[in-house]
């Protein structure tokens, strides 16, 4: 194996109550009721297409979405500065145990100042050789564009590579990349079709992974 490529929200990071907390924030202020539905049509999706999907469910039209993806991404700043973020379980020792022996990267939907930070704010240990985002000449997951440009970054081909994922936009963008995927789901409801399905990262070792 050449490398290890993690999606950041949900799979490293318990982020997705956090999202959950705006959504339901902005779906309120705009006097709609939240549903979970609407959480797994948003589930991995970039701010600019949650921007759209939320501007759809409390009544708006699509020009809406660019404003609706600027009042959903400052109630999760609010959100992360209120409550914190931590690791998903068993990160933090598969990080560890992988550091130095095989180049990890993470792959995200997520604008990079908004990865970086909450990184940063769960104290996950420095080991990334990349942090690759959506945006600018980068289109957002389920294009598998994030996924090749980490394992281009890391000199690694896909084929010979991991990636970690807990939605399935993120799924598909990997397993478009051509890499050999592993599913941990975030979200009650969701299915994700991958080489391999965890229920957490708990469940498997860097032994596992490259011997």
């Amino acid at each position: 194996m050449e490398a290890v490529v993690f999606d950041c929200d949900g799979l490293l990071l318990e982020t997705e109550s956090r999202w959950t907390m705006a959504e339901e924030r902005v779906c309120q202020a705009h006097s709609v009721a939240f549903s979970m539905d609407l959480k797994r049509q948003m589930l991995g999706s970039s701010i600019e297409r949650a921007g759209e999907l939320l501007a759809a469910w409390v009544g708006l039209d699509r020009n809406h979405g660019p404003q609706m993806g600027k009042e959903l991404l400052a109630a999760y700043r609010h959100v992360v500065d209120e409550n914190g973020v931590e690791p998903m379980p068993g990160v933090v020792e598969l990080l560890t145990a992988l550091h130095r022996r095989v180049p990890l990267a993470v792959a995200s939907n997520t604008h990079e100042a908004e990865t970086r930070r909450v990184i940063a704010a769960a104290k996950l240990p420095d080991v990334f050789e990349a942090v690759i985002c959506a945006g600018g000449a980068i289109p957002p997951k389920p294009a598998p564009d994030l996924y090749l440009t980490a394992c281009a970054v890391m000199g690694a081909e896909p084929s010979q590579s991991v990636a970690f994922e807990d939605s399935p936009l993120g799924a598909a963008a990997a397993t478009a990349a051509g890499m050999f995927v592993i599913g941990v789901p975030s979200t009650v409801g969701v299915t994700l079709s991958t080489h391999r399905v965890l229920t957490s990262l708990r469940e498997i070792t860097a032994t596992d992974l490259i011997g």
